[in-house]
């Protein structure tokens, strides 16, 4: 089921643009993948402990969460005061960076709770739950 939901919903031929690429390997080391193509893409470990440590993303450089927040309000005219992103994973620090409040959940990577305004719990505690009852935003 779970390989199910990564396929895209069009045959690959159709597919027009790409933004990243999820690898997963029990074989092929995540540093042997990085070394490989680090010169022209960021490279990032997953975020889903399913997958496995040899498992990540490859994607354009320059391309991040954080630029699609920047597209976003721009768009809707607004300022970044108006926003708050939560995040796990090395593939949310830009975002977290940029946003007027960071929020990073306990089992985040150490490098984004560092650039976190905020740690609240891991999933299995409901962190997010948690965070949003502290904040009034239930």
């Amino acid at each position: 089921m779970l390989f199910d939901l990564l396929l895209p919903e069009k045959p690959v031929s159709e597919l027009t643009s790409v933004n990243k690429i999820s690898f997963m390997s029990e074989h092929i080391p995540f540093e042997k993948v990085k070394k490989a193509y680090e010169d022209k893409f960021t490279i990032l470990h997953t975020t889903v402990p399913l997958f496995g440590e040899n498992s990540g993303e490859i994607v354009l450089r320059g391309i991040n969460k954080e630029t699609a927040i920047r597209f976003l309000l721009e768009h809707l005219q607004m300022d970044k005061t108006h926003t708050i992103a939560i995040g796990d994973g090395m593939n949310d620090y830009e975002m977290l960076q940029f946003v007027h409040y960071g929020v990073a959940m306990r089992n985040a990577k150490p490098e984004l709770k560092e650039v976190a305004d905020y740690i609240t719990g891991s999933p299995d505690e409901d962190g997010l739950l948690h965070f949003f009852n502290q904040h009034g935003l239930t």
